[in-house]
């Protein structure tokens, strides 16, 4: 009896373990293959997104040291230096790419996936120096909006104590006198 349920439990999880591996390649469509001119040639529009990359975090830099906020330039530095080890991880993989292509390597697919992953970590580092800087001043003015109200009466406006109506002096109500007797 014991043999018999422990078998169904095996076909059970065998049978489980197939539905979630079909549901996961169903889920992943698969990368388009690309040749390797086209490799080259989002190499280098991803060059050109890196260094836009790296001159926004450069001026975020020079923002904060000119507020001399030295939390904020201590984050983005930090954030530079990463930056910069991913660039030179992607120059590396760039170089790779050209080599293989260049060469007729069949395998230019590892060194394009680097690429990838090196932009990828830039864009992230770029958003977290972003995070690091708040927010700027420039987009404080670009959200200021316009308001159009209509011209009425200010009831705040003057004493309301001291209406213009009344003169200078208002009369004054004498106070009543407060008595036990009724």
């Amino acid at each position: 009896m014991l043999q018999k349920s422990l078998n169904n439990t095996v076909i059970f999880a065998a049978f489980l373990g197939t539905l979630i591996a079909v549901g996961v390649r169903a889920e992943t469509p698969p990368k388009p293959v690309l040749s390797p001119a086209e490799m080259r040639v989002k190499a280098e529009q991803m060059k050109k997104d890196n260094d836009e990359d790296l001159r926004h975090v450069l001026h975020l830099q020079a923002l904060a040291r000119k507020e001399k906020d030295v939390i904020k330039l201590t984050c983005i530095n930090d954030k530079l230096i990463q930056l910069k080890a991913q660039r030179n991880l992607f120059d590396t993989a760039a170089l790779q790419l050209d080599q293989q292509v260049s060469s007729g390597d069949d395998s230019p697919k590892v060194a394009y996936a680097d690429l990838e992953k090196a932009t990828f970590d830039i864009k992230k580092l770029r958003g977290e120096a972003d995070g690091c800087a708040g927010e700027l001043e420039m987009y404080k003015q670009e959200s200021k909006t316009d308001v159009e109200r209509p011209n009425l009466d200010d009831p705040t406006d003057g004493d309301p104590f001291h209406p213009p109506e009344l003169g200078d002096h208002p009369p004054i109500d004498q106070p009543g006198f407060a008595t036990p007797f009724k």
